[in-house]
């Protein structure tokens, strides 16, 4: 009888839980672009991508796009799935943390926490903050371990940019617990790539996010542009953030230039190997020619350096 039933509502345009068409069109591309979010192998200039013609045309047709509730049911379901899993993958790993922050003109500081150096990555923590320096950035650190159930030997080491409070941190944990501390700038890219937005903070500016992206996608399926649609078009609500750190993440991935400006003193070929599979994620990444990218890039960057210590070392034995 319940498979009569069930089969009966998909004849009549239902889905298996009594949802009408359009609620199962709008709940599957909700889903998928949740999805394309939550994926660190995607580069910002190519989310456009993963919403395709149908999704659009059918969009068109619905003259309506997903509710902030929608989105936000999504997200938070997809959340919980991955948060309980990293919980339980962590469990005796070694890895590589990731901090960074960036302080607007009212001196709030946004900082987040990765974990890298596996076969994935995940934001471990996003947090809003009035004053920067070690004592709040450790303190982060602290909560944020303390969350995910993570012991300080686990971390094998701690890469952060250039920023005073980040170097004064690695300096902290080197001596405290013997933590590696490796610096590399341009380390915003690092972040937003790999899934800065999965965090349950800024739920709510994620959520307004996929929104303005819905939108601007319907915007684009009626002008028949759709393929030229990028998500760097979209202007969000004045009081989220996300608006400039996406600005900034997709300014340095089309001008393709200063992406990486290694700032440590012993760079080798090693060291520029494993860096490259902590940014490219070089496990479960599609785009080989991202990963030729950043190969193509490390080499002349660690010849020059190795080149001007050399002649340095020249200099100074004269």
């Amino acid at each position: 009888m319940k498979r009569h039933l069930l089969t009966s509502k998909h004849r009549r345009g239902f889905g298996p839980n009594g949802q009408t068409a359009s609620e199962l069109i709008i709940q599957d591309s909700v889903d998928r672009v949740t999805q394309t979010f939550l994926q660190a192998s995607v580069p910002i200039d190519k989310f456009h991508r993963l919403v395709n013609r149908d999704s659009i045309v059918a969009f068109r047709s619905l003259g309506s796009i997903p509710s902030i509730r929608t989105v936000r049911r999504s997200i938070v379901r997809v959340l919980e799935e991955k948060k309980s899993n990293m919980k339980r993958v962590l469990v005796g790993q070694r890895f590589c943390l990731m901090m960074d922050e960036t302080t607007d003109i009212t001196s709030r500081s946004l900082c987040a926490v990765v974990v890298t150096n596996l076969d994935f990555r995940w934001c471990l923590k996003v947090k809003e903050m009035d004053r920067c320096d070690a004592s709040s950035l450790q303190k982060l650190l602290e909560e944020t371990l303390l969350e995910y159930e993570i012991d300080w030997q686990q971390i094998t080491n701690f890469v952060t940019d250039g920023a005073r409070a980040c170097v004064s941190l690695g300096r902290r944990l080197n001596e405290q617990y013997a933590i590696q501390h490796t610096l590399c700038a341009a380390h915003l890219l690092h972040l937003i790539s790999q899934k800065l937005m999965e965090s349950f903070p800024n739920i709510n500016g994620l959520c307004k996010l996929v929104r303005v992206f819905f939108k601007r996608g319907i915007q684009a399926g009626r002008k028949k542009r759709w393929r030229s649609q990028n998500i760097t078009d979209i202007s969000l609500p004045s009081k989220t953030r996300w608006g400039t750190w996406l600005k900034c993440v997709s300014d340095v991935f089309m001008r393709r230039k200063n992406l990486l400006t290694f700032i440590t003193k012993e760079e080798t070929s090693e060291t520029a190997n494993q860096m490259i599979k902590c940014l490219t994620n070089e496990g479960s990444i599609q785009d080989l020619r991202f990963i030729e990218y950043f190969s193509r890039l490390f080499t002349p960057l660690i010849d020059g350096i190795q080149e001007r210590q050399l002649r340095k070392d020249t200099l100074n034995r004269w």
